[in-house]
């Protein structure tokens, strides 16, 4: 019965009686706190080094264009006047004539269109 009196006496000290382990754990958060704050500032750091990279990356790409010549436009008008509507092979076959890429072909029909050339 002595050692239950005594456990009543005195209860095991939780972080609130006890001020030495509450400013310990005060200090514990304040640290795990600075410590979020410190990742989260080179974080954003990074973030903002790599868009700064980015960005001059892009301002540095120069893009040249380059004007269809006198036999390039020939090819495409004869198809142009001659069909007006072309498949997808014959636009291959065009661009490989041409050395144009698929697409410029296909722009240079769509404005052509537009513009009522091949009627």
């Amino acid at each position: 019965m002595g050692q239950i009196s005594s456990m009543v006496l005195n209860p095991v000290p939780n972080s609130t009686q006890n001020p030495l382990i509450e400013l310990e754990v005060q200090q514990a958060e304040r640290k795990e706190e600075k410590e979020k704050e410190d990742l989260d500032d080179k974080l954003n750091n990074i973030i903002e080094s790599t868009k700064r990279v980015f960005k001059k990356a892009k301002k540095d790409i120069k893009y040249t264009r380059n004007r269809k010549t006198c036999s390039q436009i020939a090819i495409l008008e004869k198809e142009l006047v001659g069909s007006g509507e072309i498949s997808k092979e014959r636009m291959n076959q065009i661009a490989a004539e041409t050395g144009l890429r698929k697409s410029q072909v296909y722009k240079w029909f769509w404005d052509n269109r537009r513009k009522g050339k091949g009627q």
